[in-house]
């Protein structure tokens, strides 16, 4: 049974942002109680149906799977910055774009240069690289523990008794 208009509604402003609350607002549902209606809405079974279909649409017509989003999030999580910079001691030198991997290029996420006087500064920034681990993790069911930075046990644990004394 096809739903109402405002429900279509809701499901197509739901795949803007992924938002019940926002979608239920811009679908014409009161701001007021947006967050409890867009919550109703998307535990209905029409409703749940009809966005899964929706989305599975989008993703053929985009040509963006899963595997092609993990594929990218690996990118990202994996990413070596020796693959982009080297350093020796006697200085920095970025390598020039075309002689870096397609997967390379995939993590960076800046690359600038500021010139002051004669003072030229270069800066390459990766993407968050934690952060796509932590969504490989999850999506892989890989349960990683939050590392305290400040603990030193993690370290200590790994290191032979007799060195430790």
């Amino acid at each position: 049974m096809p739903l109402n208009p405002q429900r279509q509604r809701f499901v197509d402003e739901y795949l803007v942002d992924l938002s019940p609350s926002r979608a239920s607002i811009r679908a014409g549902y009161s701001a007021k109680t947006a967050p409890q209606i867009g919550q109703n809405l998307i535990k209905r079974p029409d409703v749940k149906a009809a966005i899964a279909e929706a989305m599975a649409h989008r993703a053929k017509r985009t040509h963006i799977s899963q595997d092609r989003v993990l594929r990218e999030l690996a990118r990202i999580a994996f990413a070596d910055i020796r693959d982009t910079v080297e350093w020796s001691s006697s200085g920095i030198s970025i390598r020039d774009s075309w002689d870096i991997s397609d997967d390379a290029a995939a993590a960076i996420s800046e690359v600038s240069e500021t010139r002051t006087g004669k003072e030229v500064r270069t800066s390459v920034k990766l993407r968050d690289k934690m952060g796509a681990l932590a969504v490989l993790s999850k999506h892989l069911g890989i349960g990683l523990a939050p590392v305290d930075e400040d603990d030193g046990s993690r370290i200590a644990d790994d290191v032979d008794p007799e060195i430790q004394e």
